[in-house]
């Protein structure tokens, strides 16, 4: 009975969301209650759609995302951290939301605050401590966010990033060696390092030329084919 009440939940949220009947106020009015929802089913798909919508009307949803970082289900906890770090500079009021998010107790919450902490930019250097801690966190997924975030927020700090961004050259949170999108995700962010810190990339990763194991060797040639580009 259970699982059918939920599934019915779930057809609600799906329709509210898309239908076209709805106006721009009735959605946004029903994702905040859906947010509050008992159902930790529902919560989590709107939560989900919310990391996912694009769009102006989503930065009158900030207050709420930010509250609802405080959700009892990590995984609602961390899309809507995904979904502020996609809304970007203009999610700056959820900076204390999010700067408590980096204490998570799970690692998807700490990296995605870290991360939207960085799509907000320099306005969220009052955080820049917090997140600089997170380049010694025990998983690899939120040292590499967290020297993403750094980068934007604090680039004088640049250089303490360096290793994390070795790293997510080199490999994932999962496997070891990196998939296609972190690798090129990373790079990107290498590429914008100032001078020394870009440096100590190219220099760590010309090392890995000469790792005992193939496939660091490979990806860290793949890597510096793409940052030493004319």
């Amino acid at each position: 009975m259970r699982s059918g009440l939920a599934g019915c939940a779930l057809v609600l949220v799906l329709t509210t969301v898309f239908s076209p009947a709805a106006s721009g106020d009735e959605k946004l009015s029903e994702w905040r209650r859906q947010l509050k929802d008992p159902d930790a089913s529902v919560r989590k798909e709107v939560a989900t759609l919310l990391s996912e919508a694009r769009g102006d009307n989503i930065l009158e949803m900030v207050p709420a995302l930010s509250e609802a970082l405080g959700d009892s289900n990590w995984e609602v906890r961390a899309d809507c951290a995904m979904a502020l770090f996609h809304i970007g500079a203009k999610a700056h009021a959820a900076i204390p939301a999010l700067t408590t998010g980096l204490s998570d107790a799970f690692p998807n919450v700490r990296a995605w605050s870290a991360r939207a902490l960085g799509a907000i930019g320099p306005e969220a250097k009052p955080a820049a401590d917090r997140v600089a801690k997170l380049l010694a966190d025990s998983k690899p997924v939120v040292r590499r966010a967290a020297a993403m975030a750094v980068v934007s927020i604090d680039p004088d700090r640049a250089m303490s990033t360096v290793p994390a961004l070795v790293e997510g050259l080199l490999w994932n949170t999962d496997v070891r060696f990196s998939d296609d999108a972190v690798h090129r995700e990373t790079a990107a962010v290498v590429l914008r390092l100032p001078g020394q810190a870009r440096t100590a990339v190219l220099t760590a990763l010309r090392t890995n030329t000469a790792d005992k194991d193939p496939q660091v060797q490979r990806l860290a040639r793949e890597a510096l084919a793409k940052l030493e580009k004319p």
